[in-house]
């Protein structure tokens, strides 16, 4: 099977780099001690903070779309919102 979910070096001057791969189906759990970088790479992912690297959904690369749109596509969801 393909992967869904593909990041590959995902880093900003904060964190990283961060390397993951999922196939539809799966799932996946980010743990670490406050302050590692969880919650920085999944709004690297979702285009929300500012990052270098290559994430793919499917077939489609988030470079290659306006950040409006890839968010349309991934969503960000915090654990406490603010």
């Amino acid at each position: 099977m393909s992967p869904a979910l593909i990041v590959r070096k995902l880093r900003s001057e904060l964190a990283g780099p961060f390397e993951l791969t999922l196939a539809i189906g799966d799932c996946a759990t980010i743990t670490g001690p406050s302050g590692s970088g969880k919650s920085l790479s999944l709004r690297m992912i979702a285009d929300l903070d500012p990052s270098e690297g290559e994430v793919w959904l499917r077939d489609r690369e988030r470079a290659s779309m306006p950040a409006p749109a890839w968010r349309r596509l991934v969503t960000y969801v915090p654990a406490e919102s603010g």
